[in-house]
């Protein structure tokens, strides 16, 4: 009896009274992530902004551009690490239901800083800046920013279905090194997925940024193509929402 009465006090407290030392880690975790992807988003982006600008550039000045934006990134990675903190602390204390709000109000803080980055990469601004452009942003190009964004990454989903019955039939071979090969060659085929995913996702949304902030279109779209982003969206709840009616 005294072992289980141990056994349950345990569960209590890993449960109802988890160490702030748990917090500090997941918040550090949170904040590397975040500074990693965005240093280097920053750095396509720079390269991708250039280009459309019909301007000569490469790796190294994508990196040189990033490191000089360390300041408005860092800042930007502590409010990106403690939102996403704050919600999973939230998500993991509350019911069902209450998961569902979070995640709900999880998309939507990802629609309304989904341009910070460009304007962190082109503009060079601070952290709340830059949210209040990409909300602007986002009110005028809403619909195609983000249909745009999905049809990339429903396209990569689908790629990357591929390997699954190449690795389902390898599983019947009964070979160790048959079986480890296939799962390295798919893991460094779903790795390289997600970067040209990353690549292209980063491209479109610095084109959509350009024309929206600037108006002149980008040498690698036509005018049509790039104007449909800003094609008026009908009218409704929505709509009205994110055009600030």
């Amino acid at each position: 009896m005294g072992g289980l009465k141990m056994l349950e006090t345990k569960v209590h407290f890993t449960r109802d009274n988890v160490p702030v030392a748990y917090y500090i880690v997941s918040f550090c975790y949170y904040l590397v992530s975040y500074f990693v992807v965005v240093f280097f988003n920053v750095a396509l982006i720079h390269c991708a902004n250039k280009v459309l600008n019909n301007q000569e550039t490469s790796v190294g000045d994508g990196l040189r551009a990033a490191t000089k934006r360390l300041g408005p990134i860092l800042a930007w990675s502590l409010v990106g690490a403690t939102v996403g903190m704050i919600l999973k602390t939230i998500s993991e204390r509350v019911a069902i239901v209450g998961q569902i709000v979070v995640a709900l109000l999880g998309g939507a803080w990802n629609i309304v800083t989904f341009f910070v980055v460009p304007t962190l990469a082109i503009e060079g601004v601070g952290p709340i800046t830059a949210i209040k452009t990409s909300f602007a942003t986002i009110k005028k190009t809403w619909g195609e920013s983000l249909i745009g964004n999905i049809g990339v990454s429903t396209a990569l989903g689908l790629l990357s279905l591929i390997p699954i019955p190449i690795l389902i039939g390898v599983a019947f071979t009964s070979s160790a090194w048959i079986i480890i090969g296939a799962v390295v060659l798919a893991a460094l085929y779903w790795l390289a997925l997600a970067i040209i995913g990353s690549c292209l996702t980063g491209i479109y949304t610095t084109a959509v940024f350009h024309y929206a902030r600037t108006g002149s279109v980008p040498n690698v779209f036509s005018e049509e193509q790039i104007q449909m982003a800003f094609l008026p969206k009908p009218e409704g709840k929505i709509s009205g929402y994110f055009r600030g009616r």
